[in-house]
């Protein structure tokens, strides 16, 4: 069921935190406060290294997706996009909003000359993978590698 006809996207503003906030925690069960003003703040400051997109039926947000713009790094060509954040207020997901949002990110990422899109996630989030699959992304060929500070006591490199 798709209950997009009558929604719009257009590029989030400072006002939308509260509502990103909420719906972010109806999905993962706290506020990430902070982490949204971080980037809603860099968004506004650095407008040609974030894109930020919203969907909204009449006033009200239903979802939103933040990207931030790389260009070469690690040695890649081109500029990439990471997709840090994606969310559809529960009430609206699997009803087009996320393609909606996907759709609209392109968009934006295509005017601005990035040529591929790039997210991680908990496996583990099986909604989350699903969507990702829906949307055209596959496995990478990147690993990514981690340890806790501190451990390298007693290594000779």
């Amino acid at each position: 069921m798709d209950i997009t006809e009558n929604m719009t996207t257009r590029p989030l503003k400072a006002s939308d935190l509260d509502q990103v906030v909420d719906i972010d925690k109806r999905i993962v069960g706290w506020s990430r406060r902070g982490f949204f003003q971080k980037r809603v703040d860099a968004a506004i400051e650095r407008p040609d290294s974030y894109v930020v997109v919203g969907a909204v039926d009449g006033t009200t947000l239903v979802g939103y997706a933040i990207a931030r713009i790389h260009g070469g790094d690690f040695g890649t060509k081109g500029r990439t996009a990471a997709l840090d954040a994606v969310g559809v207020d529960p009430r609206s997901q699997a009803k087009g909003v996320g393609k909606l949002l996907m759709d609209a990110l392109d968009d934006v990422l295509r005017k601005k000359e990035v040529s591929e899109i790039r997210t991680q996630a908990d496996w583990h989030f099986h909604g989350l993978m699903k969507y990702f699959d829906a949307m055209g992304f596959e496995v990478a060929p990147a690993h990514i590698l981690e340890r806790t500070a501190g451990d390298q006591a007693g290594v000779n490199f």
